[in-house]
């Protein structure tokens, strides 16, 4: 059987280690660990950048943080519009008061508001919407909407001057 076997392995001597790659372990001990190199390490930066990148990064955050509330301001009017196409304008008024207190001269928000009360019949409130824009500039398209507004509304005035 000895004639069958390479002659390198034949003469090696048994208690000589084989000759190959070293062990798993002997390569991960002598591997250096490096760490990565901080993004611009080193790089001098003026105060006033510095103080530029912080004040960035306060409005960064602080619109981060206003963002859920328009969101959700933004989400109540769309629902508002719905429910006023829908037929239910009590519960579009109850949406929409909150949008207007907190932006009081937004147009397009009180005009919906003013549509909602009329809606609902609420004479008095629908009265009161129509009367804020006196004296206010508006477009021709918010005259427009303003018109038909009052028009929707005046069936109701009839009815209600006609109530002892």
């Amino acid at each position: 059987m000895t004639g069958s076997m390479p002659s390198q392995l034949s003469n090696r001597n048994m208690s000589e280690p084989i000759d190959g790659p070293p062990p798993i372990q002997s390569a991960i001990e002598e591997e250096e660990v490096q760490t990565p190199p901080e993004p611009l390490a080193g790089i001098p930066f003026p105060p006033i950048i510095k103080l530029f990148a912080a004040v960035t990064l306060a409005a960064f955050i602080f619109a981060l943080t206003r963002v859920p509330h328009e969101l959700s301001l933004a989400i109540g009017r769309k629902h508002a519009k719905d429910l006023i196409e829908k037929g239910d304008p009590k519960k579009a008024v109850t949406l929409l008061e909150p949008i207007v207190n907190e932006y009081p001269n937004a147009k397009d928000v009180r005009m919906e508001l003013t549509t909602a009360y009329v809606r609902s019949h609420d004479v008095q409130r629908a009265i009161t919407g129509l009367m804020w824009f006196e004296g206010k500039e508006v477009s021709g398209e918010e005259s427009a909407k303003l018109d038909a507004i009052a028009a929707e509304l005046e069936p109701q005035l009839k009815q209600f001057e006609e109530k002892p």
